[in-house]
């Protein structure tokens, strides 16, 4: 009787502990502004929707010059999940590219989200409950393939130069492009992809 109620004891402690550990955060939200936008998404992973067992493992937010201004939550309304963000700012930044990061809690691991071209707007929304836009944590990629074709080749240098030289009007795989880790596609990720290339020549 004694070894049933302490395991039932043990299984209470670490529900919690799960519990509190999910609902730790990476990142601390500068929100001392007066406006916001509204951003609706779904978190994937590929083609995958991220599952409502895993949406737990995973913080999403908006940066603004690397500064935190959101952090998403996952809401059910009638059966349908959707993550939802209020990121904040003012009049000094209409218009400023918002960054996507995401951190994995399972696995400790901090990733950029690529592939989002979102503006900040005061009193701007971005998707619908209904109609998401896709977040994309991407982990499975090829470093370097920025062209998507499976394997990493002086055609990739062409494509990242391409879309250096159009200030990213051309169409890459960012998250393989950026070989040094920067958040951003640089002539240092062209240097990266040649070396890549002549090392496994």
């Amino acid at each position: 009787m004694k070894s049933k109620h302490v395991r039932f004891m043990f299984s209470v402690v670490l529900a919690l502990w799960a519990l509190a550990l999910s609902a730790q955060t990476h990142w601390t939200v500068n929100d001392n502004f007066a406006n916001h936008m509204t951003i609706y998404y779904e978190l994937m992973v590929g083609d995958d929707v991220v599952t409502p067992e895993d949406r737990t493992t995973y913080e999403v937010v908006a940066l603004i010059n690397d500064d935190c201004r959101g952090r998403g939550e996952f809401i059910t309304v009638d059966g349908h999940t959707y993550g939802q963000m209020m990121v904040f700012g003012d009049a000094d930044d209409e218009g400023k590219q918002l960054t996507f990061m995401v951190y994995d809690k399972a696995n400790k691991e901090e990733k950029r989200i690529y592939g989002v071209n979102i503006l900040y707007a005061n009193d701007g929304i971005v998707g619908y409950p209904s109609q998401p836009q896709a977040f994309d944590v991407n982990f499975n990629y090829l470093p370097g393939d920025a062209n998507n074709d499976g394997k990493v080749s002086s055609a990739d240098v062409v494509a990242v130069v391409k879309y250096i030289l159009s200030d990213g009007a051309t169409t890459i795989n960012e998250a393989a492009a950026d070989l040094s880790g920067d958040g951003k596609i640089s002539s240092a990720d062209v240097v990266a992809i040649v070396r890549l290339i002549l090392n496994n020549e």
